[in-house]
C-alpha cells in the first residue's frame, strides 16, 4: 500500500509539473502580445518586453480603434457570426429532428449522404462556381448561407434529439400537436447543452474564417475581421495606419500595431466560453455517444 501511495503521488506530481509547464508555453504567447500592445514601444526595444509592459500606453488601441478598416471589420464579422450561428442552428435542427424521426421514410439514405459530405469535398473550385452561379459572390449572404449546413454538427444534433424519451412525441402528438410544434415547444427546449455547444463551434468559424472571406469578396465595404487582421499583420498595413493616426498614436510602432490588432481580434470569442462552458462537455457526449 506504502509503495503504490507513493507511486500514486509521483504521478500527481507529474501530471502537475507537466500540465502547468503545458499552460505555460500555451498562454505565455498571447501574454506576449498583450503586453507589448499596452507598452509604448518607441521608448524600448520590443524584445526587451518580456513579463510586464514597460512604459505603460493605450497609444496602439488608439490606432486600432480609429482606422475605419477594421471598425468596419468588426461591424462584418459579427453581423457575420450573428447571422451564421442563427442559420446553423436553424436548418441543421430541423433537418436532424426530421432524420431522428424512426417514421421518416427516406432517413437511412439521407443519413447516408450526410455522413458522405463529411469525408467527400467537391473542392474549391466548384464550391466556388456553385456560389458564384447563385449569384453570392461579393455579397454579404455568400460568407453566410453556403456554410449554413454543417453535416458534423447536424449528426451531434440528430443523435442528441434520439436521447430524448419518445413518450414526450407521443404524448404531445395524443393533445393534438404537429410535428413542427412538438419540435418547437419540446425538442428545442430540452436541446440547450447540444445547441448551446454548436452555437460555440460555428461562432469560432465564422468568426475565425479567413480562407472564404479571402475568395468571395473584393469590396473593402464586405471585408471581415479576420481580412483585415491580415492586411495589418503580413501587407505592412500597420505602416499605413501608423502614417494616419495624426498624432494619436505617438507612443505606437507597427509592432505594437499588429498586437494590439490580434488582442481586439481574439479578446471578444474568447469571451463567449465562459457562458457556454457548462453546456460544453454535455452537449458533445450525449451527442455523441448516443445512437
Amino acid at each position: 500500500m506504502r509503495s503504490r501511495s507513493l507511486s500514486s503521488r509521483a504521478f500527481d506530481l507529474f501530471n502537475i509539473v507537466f500540465l502547468t509547464f503545458f499552460a505555460f508555453i500555451t498562454l505565455y504567447p498571447m501574454w506576449n502580445v498583450l503586453i507589448v500592445s499596452l507598452s509604448n514601444a518607441k521608448k524600448t526595444s520590443i524584445n526587451a518586453i518580456i513579463w510586464l509592459p514597460k512604459f505603460f500606453t493605450f497609444d496602439s488601441y488608439r490606432v486600432v480603434f480609429n482606422n475605419p478598416l477594421l471598425t468596419g471589420g468588426y461591424r462584418m464579422t459579427v453581423s457575420r457570426t450573428l447571422c451564421g450561428v442563427f442559420l446553423c442552428l436553424l436548418l441543421n435542427s430541423m433537418v436532424a429532428y426530421a432524420l431522428s424521426r424512426k417514421y421518416f421514410v427516406l432517413r437511412k439514405v439521407l443519413n447516408s449522404l450526410v455522413v458522405v459530405t463529411m469525408f467527400l469535398s467537391g473542392g474549391l473550385i466548384p464550391f466556388y462556381l456553385v456560389v458564384n452561379a447563385f449569384h453570392m459572390v461579393n455579397t454579404f449572404w455568400g460568407l453566410v448561407i453556403p456554410f449554413s449546413f454543417d453535416a458534423f454538427g447536424l449528426i451531434l444534433i440528430k443523435n442528441y434529439f434520439k436521447s430524448l424519451p419518445e413518450s414526450l412525441e407521443e404524448s404531445a402528438k395524443i393533445d393534438g400537436a404537429g410535428d413542427f410544434r412538438v419540435f418547437l415547444r419540446i425538442f428545442l427546449p430540452l436541446s440547450m447543452p447540444i445547441l448551446a455547444t454548436m452555437s460555440l463551434f460555428w461562432a469560432v468559424y465564422f468568426w475565425n474564417d479567413l480562407i472564404w472571406s479571402n475568395f468571395m469578396v473584393s469590396s473593402p465595404n464586405l471585408q471581415t475581421l479576420q481580412a483585415v487582421l491580415y492586411k495589418i499583420i503580413v501587407q505592412s498595413t500597420s505602416q499605413q495606419m501608423l502614417a494616419m493616426s495624426k498624432g494619436r498614436g505617438a507612443g505606437a510602432t507597427t509592432e505594437s500595431i499588429k498586437s494590439a490588432a490580434i488582442i481586439v481580434t481574439t479578446v471578444p470569442i474568447l469571451l463567449v466560453y465562459p457562458f457556454l462552458q457548462r453546456y460544453f462537455v454535455k452537449g458533445v457526449i450525449l451527442g455523441a455517444v448516443k445512437e
